[in-house]
């Protein structure tokens, strides 16, 4: 999975995987996980962080339950209304 030696939380892996996901899609192939993880950090990093570092400060969530991740985009994924 995480193929560099940067130190990740779980939660910028999922982010990441995530990314990677839409990305792939948008170009037809999978494209790596050290391409989605550069484009991840150049694009979205510092919004995410600045982000997560807002909802440590105010947790909104309840019974150790993540606010989205990947399950939430699994289920939003499969459960996708046909057009």
């Amino acid at each position: 999975m995480n193929q560099t030696n940067v130190d990740r939380s779980p939660a910028e892996v999922a982010e990441i995987e995530k990314h990677k996901y839409f990305l792939s899609e948008q170009m037809g192939y999978d494209v790596g996980w050290e391409t989605a993880e550069q484009d991840w950090e150049s694009n979205h990093a510092e919004t995410f962080r600045q982000s997560s570092a807002h909802e440590q400060s105010s947790p909104h969530e309840t019974s150790g339950e993540r606010a989205g991740g990947v399950g939430t985009l699994l289920k939003r994924v499969f459960t996708k209304k046909k057009r």
